[in-house]
């Protein structure tokens, strides 16, 4: 499905570009073949390249707007998948202050790459065109092809090019094709991990959250086919963009948690894959979940219990769904009532008595069977 693009599209703000100082000692101008440039199949207005801001501006908007859209569009990719409450929402949101963060982040830098590009070719075919030699025609138009490999790549190797860096363009005659690979950072301070049933784990100090997108659209710029791109106002025609990579994936390097009310410490494995938690799309394998976190217990005092095999609590993806192991749980025959009342105040008893019933071992002799029931007292 394809949308023409009009040179009045309202729906994207005015470009950072308009802002910008662009320096051309920055960035090679390319010298022409004027002969080469004169064979071009279709191609832009040489004298008047600067006038195609307005609708290389409408152009880039409408890019950032259909791109954004598509990624949010993608059927079970909820990044609130992860747990993560608050700090997981709708994709797009991950890139900034609000969804329309990515949309105006994309349209901002094609549109800035393809202007300054424009204006670095109107620069070098004035210079060739000055400097002509007797009998050889003015270079009058200036192909697709020829400003992407040319000045379009001389900018994205400049220094200014820098920041456009997730950014690639191709041409194939009158067609221009985009591909958009960008990420996004962000510490999360005392993130909560929802574990379903399991309860939550809390995570005190900061997580590492990361948002990668990866897509690419392709623009017709010669619609009607009269061998001059952009020659009014409906002779560009935006293809619905394809979506290649979408991943949120968060790290918790170390961290100190809490997990039905029990002090336990984030580890670290080298045989562990990266990340802890990850949600990805991909056209091939859809939407994949996983999850592989594993605490260690820290060390119980003053309860009539302890971890046994140093207490490991360990979280993963079994088909898509939440497994969690918990640690077994022992008897410590050394303690004493007076021991647990004092205990209680600082235990949540409802969260320990399934733990209980389920990983108790090691009974006292004598004992066949033990459990553990809350009946509006700590302990019956």
């Amino acid at each position: 499905m394809s949308k023409n693009v009009k040179s009045n599209n309202k729906n994207t703000k005015k470009s950072a570009s308009k802002a910008k100082k662009f320096t051309r000692n920055n960035y090679k101008i390319e010298s022409l073949e004027p002969r080469l440039m004169m064979d071009a199949d279709s191609g832009f207005d040489a004298e008047h390249l600067n006038d195609y801001a307005e609708q290389i501006e409408s152009i880039s908007g409408n890019i950032g707007e259909q791109v954004s859209a598509a990624v949010d569009s993608i059927d079970g990719f909820d990044a609130s998948k992860l747990g993560l409450g608050e700090y997981a929402g709708s994709f797009t949101t991950l890139f900034g202050e609000s969804v329309d963060t990515l949309k105006t982040t994309i349209a901002d830098k094609v549109n800035d790459v393809l202007a300054q590009s424009l204006d670095m070719a109107h620069t070098a075919i004035e210079q060739a065109n000055a400097n002509l030699a007797e009998g050889v025609d003015p270079i009058s138009k200036l192909s697709l092809s020829e400003l992407v490999d040319t000045y379009v790549k001389n900018f994205l190797e400049s220094e200014q090019g820098e920041e456009y860096k997730g950014l690639t363009f191709s041409a194939e005659g009158s067609k221009l094709t985009v591909g958009i690979d960008l990420s996004e950072t962000k510490s999360l301070e005392n993130l909560g991990v929802d574990l379903g049933s399991w309860g939550k784990v809390s995570v005190d100090g900061a997580a590492n959250l990361s948002a990668t997108a990866q897509a690419s659209v392709s623009v017709e710029l010669d619609k009607d086919g009269s061998g001059s791109l952009l020659d009014s106002a409906d002779d560009a025609e935006i293809s619905a963009p394809q979506v290649d990579k979408l991943e949120v994936s968060v790290d918790i390097p170390g961290a100190s948690a809490k997990f039905m009310n029990l002090s336990v410490s984030e580890i670290e494995s080298a045989d562990e894959p990266s990340p802890d938690l990850s949600l990805s799309y991909t056209p091939d394998e859809g939407v994949t979940k996983n999850v592989d976190l594993e605490f260690k217990v820290d060390e119980i005092a003053n309860l009539p219990f302890y971890v046994a095999d140093e207490g490991v609590l360990k979280v993963s993806t079994n088909d898509g769904e939440l497994d969690v192991q918990v640690p077994e749980f022992k008897l410590n025959k050394d303690f004493s009532l007076g021991t647990v009342l004092k205990a209680v105040e600082s235990v949540k008893i409802e969260d320990l008595v399934s733990a209980l019933n389920n990983n108790i071992g090691d009974l006292p002799s004598g004992v066949s069977e033990l459990s553990f029931v809350q009946e509006g007292h700590p302990f019956p």
